[in-house]
């Protein structure tokens, strides 16, 4: 039902490099189904070295294992096609925290919109945008940033900046949403 996106990159922008991609296939409650990652080697990296210095990863290292473009492309078609007939669904909603930055890097880098659109439905849901209308509601305080909603909700899934890490932490953040909204409705 739900595909739970991660990158990290070189810059805030999708003239940046793609450098990962995590993703997880969630059912309706958010149980993790089927999860994939890897890394892209663009022939040449644009970065920014305050991206480098956040998601720490050694570009000399990262290349040896990472895919082509197309290759990435690729398994990411075939991830999203399983992970549609793994939901008995005909479209995935993608999901995650501030997911929309995630796909604009992977319409520009890996998969155009329209390619995008066959596997996935819009809009998308974003634990970032709940996280911020629960801060409006008086139910959370603090910020919106994943690092410090991990830290509010005792969220331990590995370090902050790491893709595989923060799909997961996004699929819990999404499970406290949902738990803290069935118990307002119970109070209701």
């Amino acid at each position: 039902m739900y595909v739970f996106i991660d990158t990290e990159t070189g810059g805030l922008s999708p003239d940046y490099s793609l450098l990962t991609l995590a993703a997880a296939i969630t059912d309706e409650n958010f149980n993790v189904l089927d999860q994939m990652y890897f890394g892209i080697h663009a022939p040449v990296y644009c970065v920014t070295p305050e991206a480098m210095a956040t998601n720490q990863i050694n570009l000399a290292e990262h290349a040896k294992t990472a895919l082509s473009v197309p290759a990435a492309t690729a398994r990411l078609r075939e991830f999203l096609i399983h992970g549609a007939a793994l939901t008995k669904r005909k479209k995935l909603v993608p999901a995650g925290h501030n997911v929309s930055f995630d796909i604009r890097f992977i319409h520009a880098q890996l998969m155009p919109e329209d390619e995008w659109r066959e596997y996935c439905t819009y809009p998308a849901l974003d634990t970032a945008g709940v996280a911020r209308f629960m801060i409006a509601a008086n139910r959370i305080s603090g910020s919106c940033s994943l690092v410090a909603l991990r830290e509010l909700f005792k969220i331990e899934t590995g370090v902050a900046h790491n893709a595989q890490s923060d799909v997961l932490a996004s699929i819990a953040l999404a499970r406290c949403f949902v738990q803290m909204a069935n118990q307002g409705l119970a109070n209701s």
